[in-house]
């Protein structure tokens, strides 16, 4: 029985309560008179003083006049106090109720802002997702990465198609057929590349921000494959924080000329990524799945980067006779799993520490465990 319940079930009563009370008043004043058989001598001994036996009258009618005002105000009291408490109940619902309107407020002018097509405003929308998700992770971590993933994947696809458009720009026949119109093409092709910079720059911020929650609260993703396919790492350059991509679908992502350190690629889906000029320090890319990796180029390196039971194959043929001594120098590559053709490409002391597989090992419809 709750505060509520006890405080309506005295009020109730107290009618009854105040009717017997008043009864057992009466009897005991008739009690005390027809009792005892001369009751003017038993109330009144000539043995004791007047002033003693008044006091003693008076005080017997003070207790049974104060009594009920007594017990009244106890049950008022605590009547006042349950109402209080139920108030600050109601009080904290309310703030409750209040901050949550305010962080879905403050979650839809995040979002409204990673929407515009300028660049400064879509900094800040993640800027404010990111503090409203590590601020409540439990209402807000989920909704957060979603938002950072559907936003790295948007800038991915922006990317792409600003590099078409500028391609058939270039691609142009014929000289321009004046300086004027030279002048104006020099200048599209700059504005372009400052729109493909802000786009990069703006999907990695995100891919930050994804990594940074998750590295604070990663018991909130309950299983969540996320997904960045068409991420664009080019260019990127992060030697000083840790990026927590475990597990991710990175499918199609161009890492061209990056400069990755400590990064966790660990169960990563890689499917027909760009890896041109790419650098890799001190990675993981356990149980990684890297299928048809394009640009693979002397330059493209795994420096103390782990390869534990991962699949790595390159798109295209390669020529069997062309040891490739740079891929995997100075990479931890014990267990890893590499497609034929390029496993022959391997010096010897690398085919030692590998094991060739067939393209049917890649037709497999999930990712090996």
């Amino acid at each position: 029985m709750d505060q509520k319940e006890k405080t309506d079930w005295f009020e109730v009563y107290q009618p009854y309560l105040a009717f017997i009370y008043a009864c057992v008043v009466v009897i005991g004043f008739l009690c005390a008179i027809l009792v005892p058989s001369n009751p003017l001598i038993f109330w009144f001994p000539k043995d004791v003083p007047g002033a003693e036996i008044w006091r003693n009258i008076l005080l017997g009618i003070v207790a049974v006049v104060g009594f009920p005002f007594v017990v009244w105000r106890s049950f008022t009291a605590h009547r006042q106090a349950n109402i209080a408490n139920r108030q600050t109940v109601v009080a904290n619902k309310n703030l409750v109720l209040i901050e949550k309107g305010h962080n879905l407020d403050r979650f839809e002018k995040a979002a409204q802002l990673m929407t515009e097509s300028d660049y400064a405003p879509r900094l800040a929308g993640l800027s404010l997702m990111f503090e409203l998700a590590n601020e409540f992770p439990k209402e807000y971590y989920m909704l957060a990465q979603k938002q950072f993933c559907g936003l790295i994947q948007l800038t991915g696809r922006e990317v792409s198609s600003l590099y078409d458009l500028q391609k058939e720009s270039r691609e142009e026949v014929g000289p321009p057929r004046s300086s004027i119109r030279k002048k104006d093409k020099e200048l599209s092709y700059a504005v372009a590349d400052r729109q493909i910079h802000a786009a990069k720059r703006l999907g990695q911020e995100a891919i930050l921000y994804f990594s940074r929650l998750r590295a604070a609260h990663f018991e909130h993703e309950n299983d969540w494959k996320p997904e960045m396919i068409g991420a664009q790492f080019s260019e990127l350059e992060i030697v000083h924080e840790k990026l927590e991509l475990k597990g991710v679908d990175l499918s199609y992502s161009s890492f061209q000329g990056c400069r990755i350190k400590d990064a966790d690629f660990s169960e990563a889906y890689m499917k027909g990524c760009n890896f041109k000029d790419a650098n890799f320090w001190s990675c993981n890319f356990s149980n990684a799945w890297l299928r048809d990796i394009v640009n693979i180029t002397g330059e493209t390196s795994f420096q103390n980067s782990v390869f534990k039971d991962a699949a790595f194959s390159v798109a295209g043929s390669r020529r069997r006779d062309q040891k490739n001594y740079r891929l995997f120098s100075n990479a931890n590559i014990d267990g890893l799993r590499v497609l034929d053709s390029v496993y022959s490409t391997l010096p010897n002391f690398h085919q030692n520490k590998t094991t060739p597989i067939d393209e049917e090992y890649f037709s497999q419809p999930t990712q090996p465990a």
